[in-house]
């Protein structure tokens, strides 16, 4: 079991359960990409927070024959859709416009 924490902007909610999140990757030539994870947690979330999401690691190997909501798999590509389970979160930077939800921490 591993243990992990991930920032990045909350993209959407999954009702009460938790969110998707977007964590921005930066390479050393300049570029960059979002990975994205499924957050599970009782914690309330605003789409467009910069969150901070702690929590226990999963992975789930998606195989041809299975899709994923807002991705596409073709034929031989494998898609691991990365998890963080009983997350505990902290609101770094409110979304323009949200307070930051009483009781959360915020830089």
């Amino acid at each position: 079991m591993a243990f992990v924490k991930v920032e990045g902007i909350i993209q959407k909610t999954l009702g009460t359960k938790g969110f998707s999140l977007a964590e921005t990757i930066r390479l050393n030539d300049g570029r960059s990409f979002d990975k994205y994870w499924t957050i599970w947690s009782n914690d309330v979330a605003t789409i467009g927070d910069f969150v901070e999401a702690t929590g226990t690691l999963s992975a789930k190997i998606l195989k041809d024959w299975e899709t994923k909501e807002d991705k596409l798999t073709r034929a031989g590509e494998r898609i691991v859709d990365l998890a963080i389970s009983d997350a505990k979160i902290r609101t770094l930077r409110a979304a323009e416009g949200n307070p930051i939800p009483e009781g959360f921490d915020a830089l």
